[in-house]
């Protein structure tokens, strides 16, 4: 329990370490999927400090949540996903910005965990990711496992559905068991691993960016 807890928090570091090589010659549309990657490492750090100083890490996991919100934007933003809908865009973060102020600081204290916002978060992430992949199947030609916005947004939809769920289980106080609650973080430790793997892969495959060639 205690291995597959740290495999699943430090996961990420491919995915980040990768991300760190080929940040410069990646092209500027995944750029913000590096920082992603770069805050998940950083707040697992600081969660691991946090928990051996002050037995708690909820604080700088909701931290991490409005910041992780607001890169995720950025990043359907440069895929060209709001080009059509501006009026998605500036609706979508004004209102997780106040979902999570009211979560953390009206309906709950800041150091507890902001589970109301981690359900409309989630499930605004799924909704964006899930239309994205809509849009790639219908306009891509080759193996969509070699689409590196393709897998971002399958990694998105797997982990953020099963995310939310458990979500949703403590934000409704539902009486489950300590034993079932334990099988099915262990599950979402085992997810995470997978789907961070995936976006290892899709940061390898990302595309450079284009070079601007000079004709006489």
């Amino acid at each position: 329990m205690f291995l597959l807890s740290i495999l699943s928090a430090y996961s990420i570091v491919i995915a980040a370490t990768i991300g760190l090589i080929r940040f410069r010659s990646i092209h500027k549309t995944y750029r913000p999927f590096v920082f992603i990657c770069w805050a998940a490492l950083f707040n697992e750090i600081t969660s691991t400090i946090s928990l051996s100083v002050t037995g708690s890490n909820n604080s700088n996991y909701n931290i991490y949540g409005i910041v992780e919100a607001m890169l995720y934007m950025w990043l359907f933003k440069g895929w060209g996903h709001f080009s059509n809908k501006r009026r998605s865009y500036v609706f979508i973060i004004p209102l997780l910005c106040i979902v999570w102020t009211f979560d953390n600081f009206i309906l709950k204290h800041f150091w507890e965990t902001d589970y109301l916002y981690m359900v409309i978060y989630s499930f605004t992430l799924v909704f964006l990711a899930i239309n994205e992949i809509n849009l790639i199947v219908m306009n891509h030609r080759g193996g969509l496992f070699s689409d590196s916005r393709f897998l971002i947004c399958l990694g998105i939809v797997i982990f953020f559905t099963y995310f939310v769920t458990i979500a949703i289980f403590n934000l409704l106080e539902l009486n489950f068991s300590l034993l079932f609650y334990s099988h099915i973080y262990m599950v979402l430790q085992a997810v995470n691993i997978l789907i961070n793997l995936v976006y290892a892969l899709a940061l390898l495959w990302a595309p450079k960016k284009q070079r601007f060639i000079l004709q006489f």
